[in-house]
């Protein structure tokens, strides 16, 4: 008996599930859709709420609520088997807050509004103003995000390129478009390998990145930011000098954009408007050498003719790169001679030149811009030409039977030495006698002229 109950019991079981299957099929009983969002504000009494519950009733079944958050916004989902167009009643805290429509795969901004709770029973509801637009999806890097079918950003974006480089942030109510206007359904960061060509005497630091789509614009601005590693700056480029800057091909050149650099933890941050290759880039131009010459120096600057004169200037290089330079002397308007000099970076050096002139005056001297002067004086008569002057001659002396030779020395105007010899019974002295007495009288007038000059130079 008990047997023949539980056979009948499930032959009516399969029989009441056969006619489900035929009279519901399976996509139409179970299909649940990506369902529809909602999220906004809640204001009751005319104050943002930052406590309660909001909670979503659709007509003809299915619920949903959230939680008041702090800063007075709620955001819920509705999802199961809810027929498109049905009505769904708003509630904020039990009270009646409004209605709106369910449509699968929308997101809706829908801000709730009721009035204070009082004592009585009396409530006052009022409508909510409601703003529903169709959604989608742009991807990121392999992450989705809602975008409105007008190309507002519904949630902040923040994506980072794979080796941690770069970092984009789009904030939350952002228009992206593509070049065509309509809004974007994806964006890419690629490191670009072959960038475009920097300007003359500038580095691209780092990698250059290509975003795309090519052309996609944002309002308002987005930002960028790049990290950078000490090692790859040049020699000679200071990080305050950095700028991020794109590529624009139209004019075929690089733009640079108003930056900020972080030296601590070594990032550059921009904002722009529109996607192509960006880089960070410095300028070269402040790594070239670059030298002065100062401190003209003539000692002495007033000479006797035939004396050295030392010309000395100061050559320094206040560029960031080693080089070397060339020093003229001029001396009345004419080269006289040249110098060159190599210095490293913030390097100074003294240059002398030495010159000798025999004429007398005034001579001019140029190095650079730098004049100054010496003057050469002539030397006196007496220092120009040393007389000397070896006179003999014979006396008789008379009531003497011998002879004297007189030998006078004469330097200039003064009588150095005067000789007398005896001719002697024997006549004359022989020539060696004589001779020995003029030499000697010449080597002692030249060591006088010798010392005399030594005293004076």
């Amino acid at each position: 008996m008990i047997k023949s109950r539980l056979k009948s019991l499930k032959f009516a079981a399969f029989s009441l599930l056969f006619l489900l299957l035929v009279l519901f099929p399976a996509s139409s009983v179970f299909a649940i859709g990506t369902g529809h969002a909602f999220y906004g504000t809640v204001t009751v009494g005319g104050v943002i709420a930052n406590t309660g519950t909001v909670s979503a009733q659709v007509e003809g079944g299915g619920s949903a609520s959230s939680a008041i958050s702090p800063d007075g916004s709620y955001a819920l989902l509705l999802q199961g088997t809810i027929d498109d167009g049905a009505a769904i009643n708003f509630y904020v805290n039990g009270q009646s807050a409004g209605q709106s429509a369910y449509h699968d795969g929308w997101t809706t901004n829908l801000n709730l509004s009721v009035a204070a709770t009082t004592t009585t029973s009396t409530t006052t509801t009022t409508t909510p103003t409601t703003t529903t637009t169709s959604a989608t999806t742009i991807e990121v890097n392999g992450n989705a995000f809602y975008i409105s079918s007008s190309g507002e950003i519904l949630e902040e974006i923040e994506a980072t390129s794979d080796n941690g480089n770069f970092t984009i942030t789009i904030p939350e109510g952002t228009f992206a478009l593509d070049n065509d206007g309509n809004p974007l359904d994806y964006l890419t960061i690629e490191e670009d390998e072959d960038p475009p060509t920097p300007p003359e005497d500038a580095y691209i630091i780092g990698l250059a990145y290509k975003f795309l789509p090519a052309g996609a614009t944002f309002d308002p601005e987005i930002t960028f930011e790049f990290s950078y590693d000490d090692s790859d700056i040049p020699e000679g480029v200071d990080e305050e000098d950095m700028v991020i800057a794109y590529y624009d091909e139209d004019t075929d050149e690089w733009v640079e954009l108003d930056c900020e650099v972080d030296r601590v933890h070594n990032t550059i941050t921009a904002h722009v408007s529109h996607f192509t290759t960006f880089a960070i880039v410095a300028s070269a131009t402040t790594s070239s050498p670059n030298f002065s010459v100062s401190n003209l120096n003539i000692i002495p600057t007033e000479v006797q003719a035939g004396g050295t004169v030392g010309i000395t200037v100061t050559v320094s290089n206040t560029g960031n790169n080693a080089g070397s330079y060339v020093v003229v002397l001029n001396v009345n308007g004419v080269k006289e001679a040249e110098q060159s000099v190599t210095l490293a970076a913030d390097a100074s050096q003294n240059v002398t030149f030495y010159i000798i002139r025999q004429a007398a005056g005034t001579y001019n001297v140029n190095i650079d811009g730098l004049n100054g002067s010496f003057t050469v004086i002539a030397l006196s008569a007496t220092e120009t030409t040393t007389i000397i002057k070896t006179e003999i001659s014979t006396a008789t002396i008379e009531n003497q039977s011998t002879a004297t030779i007189i030998s006078t020395l004469t330097l200039g105007e003064t009588t150095i030495l005067t000789s007398l010899v005896d001719k002697g019974t024997d006549g004359l002295p022989d020539g060696l006698i004589i001779s020995c007495i003029i030499g000697g009288a010449i080597i002692v007038a030249g060591l006088i002229v010798y010392f005399a000059a030594r005293r004076r130079y």
